[in-house]
């Protein structure tokens, strides 16, 4: 169990707010913990989550809304953190001397700025058969053309998204530790 399962249960009982806080946001889990009057853990947070009364529910909508200001504060910095530690790994990545970790992203990066320009020309001859030549099946081509490149870039684009969430996350942990 983790703060952000706590967060989840929260957010299922309507306390959004609170819910997308917590999993950052220390101060927070002493204050849910208290009000539902249990041990300051994830586990067990969420267990009195579950047998909570609706005065408690009450308490912490109260403790929500009074404290909206420092709730959105809380959630900013959680995302500023996890942004940093992934502009932090690219940056490390990029001064690294194996060539594979350093010029991934560059290549990446030339390989789909061809492909969308290869593209773009493609959908622009098909529009010009399309328009001024009256040509219909190079109409409908258009959109398969958009809709089959817009998937074949979705693969790599969600493993590079992945790559520098795991990369920011190990960042993260060795910088907990002392590594960095």
């Amino acid at each position: 169990m983790s703060w952000k399962n706590v967060g989840k249960t929260l957010a299922k009982h309507g306390l959004n707010l609170l819910g997308s806080a917590i999993p950052g946001g220390q101060f927070l889990t002493g204050v849910v913990a208290d009000i539902l009057d249990c041990e300051d853990k994830p586990d067990t947070v969420d267990k009195a989550l579950k047998k909570a009364s609706p005065e408690q529910f009450a308490q912490l909508k109260k403790f929500e809304i009074e404290n909206k200001t420092d709730l959105q504060k809380a959630i900013l910095a959680n995302d500023t953190a996890r942004i940093q530690a992934v502009n932090n790994t690219m940056q490390h990545e990029s001064k690294s001397d194996k060539w594979w970790q350093s010029g991934w992203r560059p290549f990446w990066g030339f390989i789909s700025a061809i492909a969308f320009l290869f593209e773009s020309i493609l959908i622009g001859i098909l529009a010009y058969k399309a328009v001024l030549q009256g040509n219909a099946t190079a109409m409908a081509m258009i959109p398969q053309m958009i809709t089959t490149m817009a998937t074949l870039f979705a693969v790599p684009g969600a493993i590079l998204g992945i790559s520098a969430w795991h990369r920011g996350k190990e960042k993260i942990e060795k910088a907990k530790i002392g590594g960095i």
